[in-house]
């Protein structure tokens, strides 16, 4: 038939084995994600319940196109997740596992900072765009103003997104829940 119906989804479906063999990944996952949303919204909280309304306006205008921009990093994270695993997963070890691991970590960092410095181009470009925006001088010279917080966050965002694909694909979970755990405390 070729049609998925929400039956293809039941829970029901999924047999024990391949539970087992997701389980140890949802805390860490889990974390990443309700990591990543409670900074937005941690960010969001404070400029609404800070700034004026030209602040305001300029933070909507930027949080919109930085949620425009993250996604091209973020699938380098899911890229690295599909990758390393098929290195670090070979049952003997040896140098050249060792060196084919480093050198693929290696690369997915040396992507990730080359999508920094994308990202920061881009947004190197926004007061040539912001007028599409907006017609208020106030909320251009503020979203302006913002630039350099953006860029410095979006320069490292591509190395993050490497490191925590590359750590989800060796299933360092533990590293990873407690450095995204630290965020909450």
């Amino acid at each position: 038939d070729g049609k998925l119906t929400l039956q293809d989804l039941s829970v029901s479906k999924i047999d024990a084995p391949t539970a087992k063999e997701f389980a140890p990944f949802v805390i860490p996952v889990t974390t990443t994600s309700i990591g990543r949303i409670s900074g937005y919204i941690a960010m969001s909280h404070v400029a609404s319940s800070t700034l004026g309304t030209f602040d305001m306006a300029a933070h909507q205008i930027i949080f919109s196109i930085f949620c425009c921009l993250t996604p091209i990093v973020d699938a380098l994270s899911q890229v690295a997740q599909s990758f390393v695993p098929s290195i670090h997963g070979i049952k003997a070890k040896s140098e050249a596992r060792a060196n084919a691991l480093r050198k693929t970590i290696n690369n997915f960092r040396k992507v990730g900072a080359m999508f920094g410095v994308l990202l920061v181009s881009l947004v190197s470009m926004i007061p040539l765009i912001s007028r599409y925006f907006t017609s208020d001088p106030l909320v251009m010279q503020k979203v302006n103003g913002a630039i350099p917080g953006v860029a410095l966050f979006l320069i490292v965002n591509g190395l993050m997104c490497a490191g925590e694909g590359s750590l989800l694909g060796q299933k360092d979970l533990v590293f990873l829940r407690n450095s995204y755990a630290l965020f909450f405390f």
